[in-house]
């Protein structure tokens, strides 16, 4: 029993100092280095844009959709 206390002690004593070893954002954007992170409106990719869901001219719903640009 002891045993198993000091062990849960132990892991409650090191565990925030594993905690502080990690990076808060490895992958900051600097004036001299851009980023390869490319946004997407609603997760259309590149060469296409988000449209709404709406009604067409016939008056038939149409959903959100990507289409192309």
């Amino acid at each position: 029993m002891r045993l198993v206390v000091l062990a849960a002690l132990a892991g409650v004593a090191i565990g925030p100092l594993g905690l502080r070893s990690a990076a808060a954002c490895p992958d900051r954007v600097t004036a001299d280095r851009e980023s390869n992170i490319v946004l997407a409106a609603n997760g259309c990719g590149a060469g296409s844009h988000w449209v709404p869901a709406h009604r067409d001219a016939g008056g038939r719903w149409v959903p959100a959709h990507c289409a192309p640009n």
